[in-house]
């Protein structure tokens, strides 16, 4: 007992030598008061001095008590009798107080062994008396209407969950802790859930940090998954004396995303220290010191189309394809296969060699995968004049699910008529012109949506592969919904306008 609370202890004692319970200051614990009782093993004593001590908060308006297991240590009592005891004086107590300051009654275990002990605790039992079975009744929906209000029960099911790291899954541990409600996580691949219960006001705060923790995870994984195909399409490496070293994924990712942008200056890390890249120089800084930088094309077999232009030291650009050409009447056919009476203003094509390279990657992937070529298919994507540079750039975005309604899933929406696309989604500029892209799409192996679907389900309960993509309609397929943003790429932006 630290010097203070042995004076404040001292000179209570000596003032109130006939109370069973001393009240002194807390000294520098995190507490109002302290109080103080003469100790017992008796199981029957326990419960008593329990009752003593919570009636004495009463009459001094405290809102909350903790106590330690009373008598388990060196009194020796036995663990499961003190836990009865004590509990017990806390339903006598709530019984003989209608109207309590005390809220919040705790029991501190430092023994881990004995915690079980206090946490099985029989359920409170009503015992119910009425005139009539319809009284009776009354009163047990409001009984059950009460408990209901309070309490909470939430499921939250995510993938995400199954990537969870011990960082993630120590902060749940915390959140219980902190907000007193029962987090209980499992990870079962796609099927990984986090189980919440306790008061409602702390379970949903629970759930809402779940949610922000969750969707970091998400872009984690995402990262993680375009720096790894990154890495199998180009390698930026940096002069380390006579020689070239290969980058981390992460840094290899963040300079080709700069190197698509053709930024300037982009901070890196070199052997832990801090550098400063310029991707159009292709050096990095750091104070004095300078190092060169080298960026490699490893997949060399993944070609960019041979009708594509040539436009050096442009990665991303858009070609008018010439009326009247093949290519031309070949993608206006398509337009308009299904009786679409809109007059095209021109067809663009979209030449972007990163998303291509990434798409032909994802082409060969689900061609192993599926052991047939029949992935891909063309498609249409209606979309408004702020969202095309977006597309050119960076490919069709999942994110924007939300204003397809999401009616088969929180994917991205690809219509086999042009005109779904037209009318729905395909927003007129002021001066009335319409932009929809033709796209390939590698749709795989599809099964039918569904609403909420975050990913495609999978193709048996026993297996860990999922569907390639959803549809409406398994026997006449008017929409496919993809999952992966690198299964489709933009290729045609046609502008148009409706007669």
């Amino acid at each position: 007992m630290p010097e203070e609370e042995k004076d404040n202890f001292s000179q209570a004692r000596d003032t109130n030598y006939q109370l069973t319970e001393i009240v002194t200051s807390s000294g520098d614990l995190p507490c109002k008061e302290i109080i103080h009782i003469v100790g017992s093993n008796k199981p029957s004593d326990i419960q008593q001095k329990v009752l003593s001590v919570l009636k004495l908060c009463e009459k001094h308006r405290f809102t909350s008590v903790a106590f330690p297991a009373l008598g388990t240590g060196q009194g020796g009592a036995n663990s499961s009798d003190v836990a009865d005891a004590m509990i017990n004086a806390v339903v006598e107590f709530a019984n003989i107080n209608e109207h309590v300051h005390v809220r919040n009654v705790e029991f501190l275990i430092f023994n881990t062994s004995k915690n079980i002990l206090f946490e099985e605790i029989e359920p409170v039992m009503f015992q119910l008396c009425g005139e009539t079975l319809e009284d009776l009744s009354k009163a047990s929906a409001l009984i059950n209407s009460l408990i209901n209000k309070e309490n909470m029960h939430i499921t939250i099911c995510d993938p995400a969950i199954a990537h969870f790291s011990k960082e993630e899954l120590e902060m749940l541990s915390k959140m219980e802790k902190e907000l007193k409600v029962s987090v209980i996580p499992e990870k079962k691949g796609q099927d990984s859930v986090i189980t919440l219960k306790g008061l409602t006001g702390f379970v949903q705060n629970a759930e809402s940090r779940i949610r922000d923790i969750i969707r970091k995870v998400e872009r984690n994984e995402n990262r993680k998954r375009l720096a790894n195909l990154t890495s199998s399409i180009v390698e930026w490496q940096y002069q380390s004396g006579h020689n070239f070293k290969a980058f981390d994924i992460f840094t290899n990712f963040d300079l080709e995303e700069a190197f698509k942008l053709q930024t300037t200056s982009v901070l890196i890390k070199i052997d832990s220290e801090v550098y400063d890249a310029d991707i159009v120089r292709k050096v990095a800084t750091k104070g004095r010191k300078q190092t060169e930088l080298k960026r490699v094309e490893l997949k060399a077999q993944n070609s960019l189309p041979s009708h594509w232009e040539d436009v050096k030291g442009q990665l991303v650009v858009l070609v008018k394809v010439t009326a009247g050409s093949k290519e031309y009447a070949d993608v206006e056919k398509e337009f308009k296969k299904t009786g679409l009476s809109s007059s095209i203003i021109e067809i663009e094509r979209v030449q972007n060699s990163a998303l291509w390279r990434n798409y032909m990657i994802k082409k060969e992937e689900l061609e192993d995968k599926n052991k047939h070529k029949n992935n891909e298919k063309l498609l249409f994507h209606g979309t408004g004049p702020d969202t095309t540079d977006q597309i050119n750039n960076h490919g069709f975005n999942r994110s924007f699910a939300g204003m397809h309604g999401a009616l088969y899933g929180n994917g991205t929406y690809f219509a086999v008529d042009p005109s779904y696309s037209s009318k729905g989604y395909s927003k007129p500029d002021n001066k009335g012109h319409k932009r929809m892209y033709l796209a390939r799409v590698l749709v795989g192996d599809f099964t039918q949506g569904t609403k909420g679907l975050p990913t495609p389900p999978k193709k048996s309960s026993q297996g860990v592969h999922l569907y390639d993509s959803v549809t409406d309609n398994m026997n006449n397929p008017t929409m496919f919904v993809i999952f992966n943003d690198v299964q489709a790429y933009p290729e045609y932006l046609i502008t148009f306008r409706d007669k």
